[in-house]
């Protein structure tokens, strides 16, 4: 604990060092900092501009207590500086505060307190808030279900490099929520998404190359995205693929076929999203 607080003291000392032109933006210093690593530096020069009202900072620092980044992980702190910065327009903060008051990431969610901070950062055009608030209208979570406004909300996160934003506008136009049903366009938003390491994508195309919707017939393809699903972190995810995927696929395939699309899907690495 010693070395790593003489750590901090001779980096912003190292800062403190430099030219004045050098740091002439301290948000630029603690943004270079975060980039090396450097999180209790980063964390000095935030905290202070943060106290100081700067909104940028309070988001930062926000963040870096929300994941416990040079700070120990603590949702209260994280929710105090975002709001602190929303109060003030920054729209990754609206975002931020939101999803912690809608997701419940302080006591039980409220979607009362989240759902304007949410649309307050949609209005600015915040991706992530454009699906966040899409999504709810999509399902009907603290708002009226209505697939209109979700599907032009999700269509402007998409159209922003949302990749969860693909999956549920797949899901629409598979399940003809709100849109006819086309399987090939279904089909076209999963790929995008699944070639991405999305792991529900991976099982909803998985799927539709097993039954055909908006593709050919493949069991191959399907065996193949339906091993990548099974790999994902969340387990209801994994047990629907593994399931489809030994009696479904692999059904159709010889032992050689399984061998060589596991093979292929060992050497699979996900698409960096834009």
């Amino acid at each position: 604990m010693a070395r790593y607080s003489c750590a901090v003291i001779l980096s912003l000392f190292a800062l403190m060092l430099e030219p004045i032109s050098a740091r002439a933006d301290p948000l630029q210093d603690a943004k270079t900092a975060y980039e090396n690593l450097q999180y209790a530096v980063a964390f000095q020069i935030w905290n202070a501009l943060a106290e100081q009202g700067n909104a940028e900072a309070q988001t930062r620092l926000s963040s870096m207590y929300f994941n416990g980044e040079g700070v120990p992980k603590d949702y209260e702190r994280s929710l105090y500086w975002a709001n602190k910065a929303a109060i003030q327009g920054n729209a990754e903060a609206e975002y931020d505060a939101g999803g912690m008051y809608e997701l419940g990431f302080i006591g039980p969610r409220n979607l009362e307190k989240g759902i304007p901070l949410l649309r307050a950062s949609a209005d600015q055009n915040y991706t992530p808030a454009l699906y966040e608030l899409g999504k709810l209208y999509l399902y009907g979570e603290g708002l009226p279900k209505d697939y209109n406004i979700a599907r032009s909300l999700l269509e402007r996160a998409a159209a922003k490099g949302s990749i969860p934003a693909n999956y549920d506008l797949g899901a629409m136009y598979e399940m003809g929520w709100g849109v006819p049903v086309d399987y090939v366009q279904a089909t076209k938003l999963y790929r995008v998404a699944a070639d991405t390491g999305d792991g529900p994508a991976q099982y909803r195309l998985g799927r539709c190359y097993g039954l055909g919707l908006g593709v050919k017939v493949d069991y191959r393809e399907s065996y193949f995205w339906l091993e990548l699903a099974a790999r994902d972190e969340v387990k209801s995810t994994r047990d629907v693929a593994i399931h489809d995927r030994d009696n479904g696929a692999a059904r159709h395939l010889s032992a050689g076929d399984i061998a060589e699309v596991k093979a292929r899907a060992m050497r699979w690495t996900p698409r960096r999203p834009s």
